[in-house]
């Protein structure tokens, strides 16, 4: 990307964004369910993984889904909720899945919204997802507002294919498989200052290489005109 898509960064913060909860008929929903879980996951990417438009373009969604399952069968206590949307092609796969797995009562499902209701409802998470199926990307419009937010991100990155393009990149919880959400998860419910802090530093890296260096080429256009 010349320039990865933009959230606009001085308002997009969960500390400003509470201001703004009042706009979207989602928020307290999502509230309800943030207050019955020890840890919530956002996935606000679409569902794709398990038809055949999933061959070069899966989200890994089901892996999100087992891991969840998981993390309960290990801890029978834990409350860990999931916030979906209803994007996607599979999305009633994903439904399936859900209630095969025993986890309807911990998935609050959501129809596809507009990105400025996602951010809003993306001030009340813990982890959020962009996508880990069999490909690498570092950057888009997920993850952008993933990292603008400030919140941890399961996502799928092959360092050494973008290593030219940064000395460091954001920090992130790489899911190849479903157990590296679910040790996540585990973690959070032990160490939850450890993932808020992946998040904050998140944050300053997209603050620095994203907004900003997206500022500057702004700047440098314009003053060639």
């Amino acid at each position: 990307f010349a320039s990865p898509p933009l959230p606009y960064a001085p308002l997009y913060t969960p500390e400003v964004l509470k201001a703004y909860t009042d706009r979207t008929y989602w928020y307290p929903l999502v509230r309800a369910l943030r207050e019955r879980t020890d840890v919530l996951v956002t996935s606000p990417s679409r569902h794709i993984w398990k038809g055949a438009s999933s061959t070069n373009w899966s989200k890994g969604t089901d892996k999100l889904i087992h891991a969840v399952a998981a993390v309960k069968k290990r801890r029978p206590s834990a409350r860990v909720g999931i916030v979906f949307y209803e994007y996607g092609p599979d999305v009633a796969a994903s439904r399936a899945l859900v209630n095969e797995l025993g986890l309807k009562d911990d998935v609050l499902w959501l129809p596809r919204s507009s990105r400025k209701d996602v951010m809003v409802n993306l001030t009340l998470t813990d982890f959020a997802c962009g996508e880990y199926g069999p490909d690498s990307w570092y950057m888009g419009g997920v993850v952008a507002e993933v990292l603008c937010m400030g919140k941890p991100l399961f996502h799928r990155r092959d360092d050494a294919l973008f290593s030219h393009l940064y000395p460091e990149m954001y920090p992130m919880i790489d899911v190849q498989r479903p157990d590296d959400i679910a040790r996540a998860l585990e973690g959070f419910l032990d160490s939850p200052e450890e993932y808020r802090d992946m998040g904050r530093r998140a944050r300053l890296w997209f603050e620095k290489h994203i907004w900003g260096h997206s500022l500057e080429a702004f700047e440098s256009l314009i003053e060639r005109r």
